[in-house]
């Protein structure tokens, strides 16, 4: 029985359910708990919000909120019991119990409260619910395991950022790499060079008609891969960006760079602090 099912203001200890859900979870992601099992879990007063929203811990006891509807305490303990299987060192990168949302619900009207955005210019914006909008049943159930697996692995090995983590869950629901056309690898190539080309400086940079230069830059900006100045996502194209910074250049050495056929940008910091 579910916690659905349940009268839960004749409970006093939800602890059995809890531990079956851990059993549940750790069968469906072929791993074990990594963290201490709650000596008691009770309903009770508990106001906390974010990623572990209607629960709080006193001690060994996990409190969950007595103002939840039934619903959101079953939530609450199929999440909670995903977050066993994290290890503690992923805690400093607090997106991760996004994975746990995804397991726990597919209603996004609480997550979306008790999640983070985050924007970073060399990749996608950051929202989770959406991310796993259209990835339900056994394919989330693929996702998740295979997050897990590699997180716990990489946690092992050594510190893991945020991008690590985003880099990881992009690969695994993003489709695969996307076919383009001439015209659309041109406009590409040029966009990287100079991400504000007017349509007319495109048409000469490419040699394409300023036709096929708007026809090219709507079916580019349908399928995200261009989402407007210096916003080419280059997570669709597989691709990542890295930061090269160089203490003193010469100028011939910053034209170098600039001239080199994978340099994005080039920044000129204007004074030397």
């Amino acid at each position: 029985m579910d916690a659905q099912g349940l009268n839960l203001r004749e409970l006093t200890d939800l602890k059995d359910l809890f531990i079956k859900e851990v059993e549940k979870v750790s069968s469906i992601m072929e791993e074990d708990p990594v963290r201490d099992i709650p000596e008691m879990v009770v309903l009770d007063f508990s106001k906390s919000t974010g990623y572990r929203a209607g629960c709080s811990f006193e001690g060994r006891k996990l409190v969950i909120s007595k103002d939840l509807a039934p619903s959101q305490v079953q939530t609450v303990l199929r999440r909670e019991a995903f977050i066993t299987l994290l290890p503690r060192e992923l805690d400093d990168v607090p997106q991760v119990y996004d994975l746990a949302w995804a397991y726990a619900t597919e209603d996004r009207s609480w997550w979306e409260r008790c999640t983070s955005r985050v924007s970073d210019p060399s990749l996608p914006v950051y929202d989770a619910p959406s991310l796993f909008e259209g990835v339900k049943g056994e394919r989330r159930v693929k996702v998740l395991r295979t997050m897990l697996k590699a997180l716990r692995w990489a946690s092992s090995m050594g510190k893991v950022e945020f991008r690590d983590y985003f880099a990881l869950l992009l690969s695994l629901l993003r489709p695969c790499v996307q076919e383009f056309s001439r015209s659309e690898i041109s406009v590409l190539r040029a966009l990287a060079r100079n991400p504000y080309l007017s349509r007319k400086e495109l048409s000469t940079e490419t040699k394409l008609s300023q036709a096929t230069i708007s026809r090219t830059l709507r079916s580019l900006m349908e399928r995200k891969v261009v989402v407007g100045p210096e916003q080419v996502d280059l997570s669709i194209l597989r691709m990542k960006s890295l930061i090269l910074e160089v203490d003193h250049p010469t100028k011939e050495e910053i034209e170098a760079l600039s001239r080199f056929p994978f340099t994005y940008r080039t920044y000129i910091p204007l004074m030397s602090e």
